[in-house]
């Protein structure tokens, strides 16, 4: 809700504040959070929180097929049982290019390894949990699917596993974070296929990709963006040499975002090239 920190002239600027219905000023705390780091050194941080669910419990559908994947988001995106939470994970590629590591990091009792699956979790107390699911059920008419119930245990470790991205614990390769439509995910699912080893979130908008090579990154930025998407680099590999600017968004949004940058970091001085290559 709020921040304290440096900018990269030496000014201490301050935003937001301690209440939820703070509107003084500009809202830079969003701008500053998404910002991977290039705008403001951070000294402090003011974050609402909500109480923790008393229990959870996560749905496993085996399931590969992108169209199928794609209306399985857009079931539970609009879905009045309060989705708190849903995931893809595919097959992993048998390229030599990358360690299969997703085994490792879910490993759970109720979830089978063998294939790719769609997941989602639902919170709450038990009743409501039960509740939910048996609704859920028959307005996504899941018994024609192989499914896994996760409990509150498991599920916990395997969102765990998700947030804290251990698919790629053990990679070398490079790490790419993408943002395209829901409505362009089935597209970007056939793209990637079983070449890249990847995991979509935030209900079939958010794309994390493991790239080996830089000519692979310029095939998959140039389908993110065909895709209406944009991409930004998390992790380079160590010989990593591409050449072109790896955020991709239009050039309006560009000369805008370059400007901000300028405006809080004149010289440059925070995580350079992390976003933009020449900024």
């Amino acid at each position: 809700m709020g921040f304290r920190g440096v900018n990269g002239k030496g000014d201490i600027i301050k935003s937001g504040g301690t209440v939820v219905k703070n509107v003084t000023g500009y809202d830079l705390s969003k701008l500053v959070s998404g910002s991977f780091g290039t705008l403001v050194a951070l000294t402090e941080v003011t974050l609402k929180i909500s109480a923790k669910k008393p229990s959870q419990n996560t749905i496993i559908i085996y399931e590969k097929d992108p169209k199928i994947i794609s209306d399985l988001f857009n079931m539970v995106l609009s879905s009045s049982n309060e989705i708190s939470g849903a995931v893809f994970v595919p097959d992993e590629p048998k390229s030599k290019k990358f360690t299969p590591n997703k085994s490792k990091a879910f490993k759970l009792n109720d979830l089978d390894q063998e294939g790719a699956f769609f997941a989602f979790r639902i919170e709450g107390d038990q009743n409501s949990i039960k509740e939910r699911i048996k609704d859920i059920s028959n307005e996504m008419d899941l018994k024609k699917y192989k499914t896994s119930n996760l409990d509150i245990y498991q599920s916990d470790l395997f969102w765990k596993s998700i947030n804290s991205l251990q698919l790629f614990s053990e990679t070398k390769n490079n790490l790419l974070r993408a943002v395209v439509p829901p409505s362009k995910s089935e597209k970007m699912m056939s793209f990637l296929k079983n070449k890249y080893r990847y995991f979509i979130d935030w209900s079939g908008s958010l794309f994390w990709i493991e790239v080996p090579g830089d000519e692979n990154i310029r095939e998959v930025k140039n389908t993110i963006i065909q895709n209406d998407g944009y991409v930004t680099i998390i992790k380079k590999s160590e010989d990593f040499e591409f050449t072109e600017k790896l955020f991709t968004i239009d050039d309006t949004k560009l000369m805008i975002s370059k400007k901000i940058k300028e405006s809080f970091d004149p010289r440059g001085l925070f995580n350079p090239g992390k976003m933009y290559k020449d900024f």
